[in-house]
């Protein structure tokens, strides 16, 4: 037996959650399917949390701006408030989409006839299937993810591998916690963005290394994190009929 829908929103990361959102708000019957943390990687281990952490540190810089000394607040304890804040407001996303009556299935989805999706033993058929799978990792080691969510803990001196804004954010994160830093660059920093005017990516240099973070082409630490190291998270096994 298939339940059926008008839409059905392979994940739910920003792009599935907002699609999601506003076919319900025009009274479509939408399944959404998510294999793991409902939000997907950018709230429950990427931007919401990086941000959270961001905001904390901008907060004790002007502390020990205006006090001369740093708040005793350590990085496992920050780490841990910004979970908190993040299964929060996971609670309160998966709540809203359910009051606008979103179908919300559990598990692996895999595409098995046209317009038909299984999931486990289920099968969910719909008018149109939206693919919203995010992005992976494309390597192994420590990713950035890995620092904000808690399941790894900075030690000795961090590397970043990374010349994006998430590995700059991070560094200047990290620093202010009190945590030896290292980027290592083989172009400029923020080289992924070529509109970014060479003024803004000096004074961005000059004040990452104002605050102790080593930049240079080749990085030492004991703790080496990829930052921006990432792929779309779509296999031919789940949708063998997109070219990747």
């Amino acid at each position: 037996m298939e339940r059926r829908f008008d839409v059905i929103v392979i994940g739910s990361g920003p792009a599935g959650y907002k699609t999601a959102k506003l076919l319900l708000e025009k009274g479509k019957r939408v399944c959404l399917v998510e294999r793991k943390a409902f939000g997907g990687l950018c709230l429950n281990a990427g931007c919401i949390p990086k941000d959270i952490l961001y905001q904390t540190a901008l907060s004790l810089l002007r502390v020990r701006e205006l006090t001369g000394k740093r708040p005793d607040l350590s990085w496992k304890e920050a780490v841990a408030g910004a979970q908190e804040k993040v299964s929060r407001l996971r609670t309160l996303a998966e709540e809203h989409l359910r009051k606008l009556g979103l179908v919300l299935v559990r598990g692996e989805a895999e595409l098995v006839e046209e317009k038909v999706v299984r999931v486990g033993r289920e099968r969910l058929k719909g008018d149109y299937i939206v693919l919203a799978c995010g992005s992976r990792r494309a390597g192994q080691g420590t990713s950035p993810e890995d620092l904000l969510t808690g399941r790894v803990t900075p030690a000795g001196k961090v590397l970043l591998r990374g010349e994006d804004a998430s590995a700059c954010e991070l560094a200047f994160i990290l620093r202010i916690f009190g945590i030896e830093v290292a980027v290592e660059v083989k172009k400029e920093l923020l080289s992924p963005y070529p509109q970014i005017p060479e003024s803004f990516r000096a004074k961005l240099e000059s004040s990452l290394e104002a605050l102790g973070v080593d930049i240079s082409e080749r990085g030492e630490g004991e703790t080496i994190v990829e930052s921006g190291n990432r792929i779309p998270d779509v296999c031919r096994q789940r949708f063998p009929f997109i070219r990747i």
